[in-house]
């Protein structure tokens, strides 16, 4: 994802920021989108290309705030975006004050940052899974230490106020890791380890006007949609919230609310309220989105499906609303073989990046519940340095096992020679995937295959049961000469036949009686 860096995206800062495309992604400046408004309307800025995926703001410094910064790359918001900067005189106290935002907090160690007043009556909140709280320390310079201590990792949102105004910068997110690198909560895939039901996210502590404000909610993996009850109220009005079923134990939720303030969340489980509800998020005044095309219908941008460069990762994003990655298939073909990865963002889009080993016209088909897309199948001419390109029907295969292995759990080995139409050996990274090997027999079969760096293939593999295999070995996704191959596990029974009787000895026919000439008889 793209990040930003820089002042202007900080509290008090110069009117200056960096967006940083994805390494790798070839975005130019018409692949961003920059939007910066206040209550009293757009912010006008100018968007500058350093030519090497970078990108320069500057904009006008307004006299009123809150200012709401939007980037977005390829489709996709930036990390930390919409950024939100309270300036001026309209929702602030009568002081100056600011803060040095801390960096990312381990659970059970101080969390410290520093608040800038001319002040030292500015109270300090802290919400998020639990509310501890906060020591401040007076540096008698102006400047201000204030800590506290989070015993659990999570999300936590910092509310500095003055005469009950926040200053700028408040509120502000701070995360807090578990310094065991144990992911709390348990992983998303893993609902059976979930003990009690959970909430992450944002959009559960703070949010703006007029956009969706997001959080998950984890449960073990018998909970049901149905189950889940979630109920906002605040100065505004608020549209029942949108509540999605990721179908892993996990559950994704918007809401929208037109009016800034701060509004409570309470959401409760069968019945019962989960633990910390009902929380507070504090929302702040934000310009409108654009209608989103996804909750019309599931679209795919970003250069990738148009262009990109042999050796080099290609990116792209489909927007699918209500939509599991499971419900999604990218089907990329061209002159080398290609496996799409997908990637589920869990707001309604999927990133997708390949990489293409070898130049030339790809083909990107991309359907959602078995239905193309808009614009499906898409055209991506790749370009870069021509290469050899491997030709299945020259390619050949060697070793005892693509013949026969003893028995079963015995290891078996061969390997692959790849060649291009001449029948040269050809030498690719070890990283570009092109042999993918299929199997059909007594049980399935797992093919280890590790590059030898020129051009061949050590193949090794263990078959759990005695039987007879057939082995498919195809390159670039074609099969190579005198594939499948059978392969004979165990020895093989010799065949049962039925007893042969033995032959009637021959009897010597009986001699024939001589014949005795014939005696006259005289009278």
């Amino acid at each position: 994802m793209a990040t930003c860096d820089g002042p202007g995206i900080q509290p008090g800062g110069e009117p200056y920021f960096t967006i940083l495309a994805p390494t790798g992604s070839g975005a130019i400046a018409s692949d961003v989108s920059v939007e910066i408004s206040t209550p009293s309307g757009p912010v006008q800025f100018q968007v500058f290309d350093n030519g090497d995926a970078t990108f320069d703001i500057e904009y006008e410094a307004p006299s009123d705030g809150p200012i709401v910064i939007k980037v977005a790359v390829f489709g996709k918001p930036a990390v930390g975006s919409p950024f939100i900067l309270t300036v001026g005189d309209q929702s602030q106290p009568t002081s100056n004050a600011s803060i040095q935002l801390p960096k990312e907090g381990k659970a059970g160690e101080y969390s410290l940052f520093v608040v800038f007043s001319d002040r030292e009556d500015f109270e300090v909140a802290v919400d998020g899974p639990e509310k501890p709280e906060a020591s401040r320390y007076s540096n008698e310079d102006g400047s201000y230490d204030v800590e506290f201590l989070p015993n659990l990792p999570g999300t936590y949102v910092v509310s500095i106020t003055l005469d009950g105004q926040h200053i700028p910068g408040s509120p502000f997110e701070h995360v807090v890791v578990n310094p065991n690198a144990q992911p709390v909560p348990p992983p998303l895939s893993d609902s059976a380890a979930v003990k009690e039901p959970y909430v992450e996210g944002s959009g559960v502590y703070s949010g703006t006007t007029n956009n969706p404000n997001l959080f998950t909610i984890g449960t073990p993996s018998r909970v049901r949609l149905e189950d889940i009850k979630i109920n906002v109220t605040g100065p505004g009005s608020v549209a029942t919230p949108e509540i999605y079923d990721n179908d892993d134990g996990t559950f994704d939720v918007e809401w929208i609310t037109s009016i800034p303030g701060e509004y409570k969340i309470d959401i409760s489980i069968l019945g019962k309220p989960i633990k910390g509800s009902p929380f507070k998020s504090i929302v702040v005044g934000g310009s409108p989105v654009s209608p989103d095309p996804a909750a019309q219908e599931p679209i795919a941008e970003g250069p990738g499906l148009s262009k990109g460069k042999s050796g080099d990762f290609c990116f792209f994003t489909i927007y699918a609303k209500g939509i599991t990655e499971n419900q999604v298939s990218v089907t990329i073909t061209g002159p080398s073989n290609v496996k799409p990865s997908v990637t589920d963002n869990r707001d309604g889009s999927f990133d997708v990046e390949y990489d293409p080993s070898i130049p030339g016209t790809y083909k990107i088909d991309i359907s959602v519940n078995g239905k193309r897309i808009k614009d499906s199948p898409f055209t991506a001419e790749i370009e870069g340095e021509s290469k050899p390109v491997p030709d299945p029907s020259k390619c050949t295969v060697e070793g005892d096992g693509i013949v026969s292995i003893p028995k079963a759990l015995e290891i078996g080995l061969f390997t692959v020679n790849v060649k291009d139409s001449s029948g040269n050996s050809i030498s690719l990274p070890e990283e570009v995937h092109i042999i993918d090997i299929d199997s059909t027999g007594p049980a399935p079969l797992k093919f280890a295959v590790y590059a030898n760096g020129d051009g061949s293939y050590d193949v090794e593999y263990t078959p759990p049961k005695d039987g007879k295999y057939s082995v498919d070995i195809k390159v670039t996704g074609k099969s190579i000469p005198n594939s499948p191959f059978s392969v004979q596990v165990g020895s093989v029974a010799p065949p049962v036949t039925a007893p042969v009787a033995a032959a009637p000895k021959k009897v010597a026919p009986a001699a024939a009686p001589k014949k005795v000439a014939a005696v006259p008889v005289l009278d």
